[in-house]
């Protein structure tokens, strides 16, 4: 590709930001809703497959972006939301840093090792949804202090097809499970795919895994992450000195070891729409730039656990992240 120029700076977004979305599809219902949700402005779409693009473009009554570059550089556009499971690539990064679009993924940047090594040190790509960006696990991390030590810890992502893939339900749940642990020493992980084999690559991902997660310290975690659930779920249960934590996309409760619920966080009055509710949540925090308090994911580190759990599917052995991570940092 030839060398990129574009040199647009960041402007204001207006009331009702602007968006152009990559996508597939299956994803029309969820793009339409999380612009609903979100106050969003759609104003164009495209996919990688130009019939589906097209079709995409009908089905939402927008205009139809025939390549990324095009999406990219769309002179109208605050945000640009890449909702499909297809990766970009290190040159689509470069013109999103040129171009100083907002730019949102429902996948996971970078996503393989190989893509880690090569992918531009600061593109301004942020994933959604994170669980940690969710009301629920904000208001959960207010207690955490309190609580005192965390000894175990259970994670189940899950989301239907088509909605999610399974690498981006795994990626989640390792940020979870690296904020309220610190890094795994050893993770052993099975999965059920529908293909009846572990792919090479983590984007290939499809099914379900299970991973039984130890830490140096005797703690532990087990995570279950599916892409072939019938509704989307996230929820996490933290047990340790001060009992139970349970935490979900909405809500979280703290039941002490004598059972009394020492404190909760009631659902607000809507807590339906899954994946859009989340995704659109996430959204208005980047927009309102509320995120200060939230660290961005550390990508390699997360990137070397769910490479990890990958790995493991396919040896049927424990597997270590720090393996992995020392990989990515080799000149």
């Amino acid at each position: 590709m030839a060398e990129i120029c574009v040199t647009h700076t960041l402007r204001p977004m207006v009331d009702r930001p602007r968006i152009i979305v990559w996508a597939d599809a299956r994803q029309s219902d969820l793009v339409r809703d999380v612009a609903d949700r979100a106050a969003l402005a759609l104003i164009a779409v495209g996919a990688e497959d130009d019939d589906e693009g097209t079709s995409l473009s009908r089905s939402l009554g927008v205009e139809h972006v025939h390549d990324i570059r095009q999406a990219i550089q769309h002179p109208e556009a605050d945000l640009f939301w890449i909702a499909t499971d297809e990766t970009i690539g290190p040159e689509a990064l470069r013109l999103i840093q040129a171009r100083g679009v907002r730019t949102v993924t429902s996948q996971p940047i970078p996503a393989s090792m190989s893509e880690a090594l090569d992918a531009p040190a600061d593109a301004a790509v942020r994933f959604v949804p994170l669980m940690r960006r969710s009301d629920g696990f904000r208001a959960a991390e207010d207690v955490f202090e309190s609580f005192g030590e965390r000894h175990a810890v259970a994670i189940q992502f899950l989301a239907r097809p088509g909605e999610s893939s399974l690498f981006s339900r795994l990626f989640d749940a390792m940020d979870i499970l690296e904020s309220v642990c610190g890094t795994a020493e050893q993770i052993d992980a099975s999965l059920i795919s529908p293909f009846g084999s572990t792919p090479d690559e983590l984007v290939d991902l499809e099914g379900t895994i299970t991973a039984n997660v130890r830490f140096s310290d005797q703690r532990c975690a087990a995570v279950t992450v599916s892409d072939q659930a019938g509704r989307w779920s996230r929820g996490v249960t933290v047990l340790g000195d001060g009992g139970c934590l349970r935490i979900t996309d909405h809500t979280f409760e703290w039941i002490d070891r004598d059972g009394r619920t020492t404190e909760e966080d009631s659902p607000p009055p809507d807590s339906a729409g899954g994946c859009a509710r989340a995704v659109a949540g996430h959204i208005q925090h980047l927009i309102r730039e509320r995120d200060s308090r939230t660290p961005a994911p550390d990508s390699k580190k997360l990137l070397a656990l769910c490479e990890a759990t990958r790995l493991s599917c396919r040896t049927a052995e424990a597997e270590s992240p720090r393996k992995m991570l020392e990989m990515l940092k080799r000149p």
